[in-house]
């Protein structure tokens, strides 16, 4: 994870940040989406790992990364200072059901955090597909489920909610990212409406967070504030629209069809004494990305075999699956709640409130020095584990 942000150009990190959320809307844009640039850019180094050299030279061009090798040599721990108001799990497999080259296996694990299915690195076996097989026949830990649940700590259960059958070699990269953070100056929560649609609303946890001074912007389209999570390097925007008070605002509104790095420096323009009312959330989102790669240009990955390295075998590519989930909670530690620093003083300036009590649009970025990368964007457009 940490490789890719410090190596991955912010310019592609933005272009497939957006084709991923402009590819998952395509649906419907009433459901919630929630994408990740990271989970798509780890699982794309891992096609690139598998893939003929005509498609790992495409793929390597898409990230903007010139060597696959330089990858390794940063540190997880020279990016995040985890607290215990932040958990950031990331995590990455190749599943299949069939026994490949193990040269391939080592080729995964040899520079990135890759955790490969026990299966695909085992012992040469015959794989008997006379029998339909679903992706967690497995058994124990090497099943995919197992796999995922295990290695994010059991913060998430399973991998897709229903597991398709399979009577063919299979292999297929999946990636899954758990964000969960504390806002650090919440001083009550309440119980209070979110409202899904006209005329329909569900009853939910609100936290009220402790006045401070906090960047916003305010156009025709929307009005969104920028917000410190655990720490200074990891922050999101909540933004609400202008135009229809039962919708999100769209990637376009937000961004306006430039980077991060934009939008950051017109909200840090302005500044207000704002008193945040937002609700606890825990979203869980699953996406594939065969067909943002597709609209991207790479299309021989795609190509049933003609894409995958030929130390893999007679296999087929299944569609890269990624899995994102943001749990915001609203018990920070006392010492964040005692802390003023950078509170509004409400004696001399006019507190404003901002309530998210509609629709919205998220953005949870890392931001140091000069950089600023999304880690996970989206429209939240109801709060599932509440009902209606």
């Amino acid at each position: 994870m940490a490789r890719l942000l410090t190596q991955v150009d912010e310019l592609h990190w933005s272009r497939i940040c957006e084709a991923l959320f402009r590819n998952s809307t395509k649906r419907s844009f009433f459901t919630n989406t929630l994408v990740s640039p990271l989970t798509a850019s780890s699982a794309s180094i891992m096609l690139a790992l598998l893939s003929t050299r005509i498609a790992q030279r495409d793929l390597i061009r898409l990230l903007g990364i010139k060597d696959l090798r330089r990858l390794g040599n940063v540190r997880r721990v020279d990016l995040f200072n985890e607290s215990k108001d932040l958990k950031f799990i990331f995590a990455n497999c190749v599943w299949t059901n069939a026994t490949v080259n193990k040269e391939a296996a080592a080729a995964l694990n040899k520079n990135l955090d890759f955790y490969v299915d026990g299966e695909l690195a085992g012992p040469e076996t015959t794989v008997d597909n006379s029998e339909e097989k679903d992706f967690t026949t497995n058994g124990g830990d090497k099943s995919l489920d197992g796999w995922c649940s295990k290695s994010t700590g059991k913060n998430i259960s399973s991998v897709v909610d229903k597991l398709p059958i399979v009577k063919h070699k299979l292999v297929m990269p999946v990636s899954v990212m758990y964000v969960e953070a504390n806002f650090p100056k919440v001083s009550h929560t309440s119980s209070e409406y979110f409202n899904v649609v006209e005329d329909q609303v569900m009853e939910c946890p609100y936290m009220h967070l402790k006045p401070q001074n906090l960047h916003y912007i305010k156009n025709k389209t929307l009005i969104a504030v920028d917000v410190p999570l655990a720490n200074q390097n990891i922050r999101a925007i909540f933004a609400l629209s202008r135009r229809d008070r039962f919708k999100a605002p769209t990637w376009e509104d937000v961004f306006k069809g430039k980077p991060l790095q934009v939008l950051l420096a017109k909200m840090q323009q302005r500044q207000h004494a704002t008193e945040l009312v937002v609700p606890r959330v825990r979203i869980e989102w699953t996406g594939g990305i065969t067909d943002v790669l597709q609209n991207l240009g790479i299309q021989e990955v795609s190509k049933k075999q003609r894409g995958l390295n030929h130390k893999l075998g007679n296999v087929d590519l299944k569609d890269v699956v990624q899995k994102v989930v943001v749990n915001f909670v609203g018990q920070g530690n006392q010492k964040a709640l005692t802390d003023h620093r950078g509170d509004a003083k409400s004696q001399t300036q006019k507190i404003q409130k901002f309530k998210v009590d509609r629709p919205f649009f998220l953005v949870v970025y890392y931001a140091t020095g000069n950089t600023s990368k999304v880690l996970l964007a989206g429209h939240i457009n109801k709060l599932p584990q509440y009902g209606t």
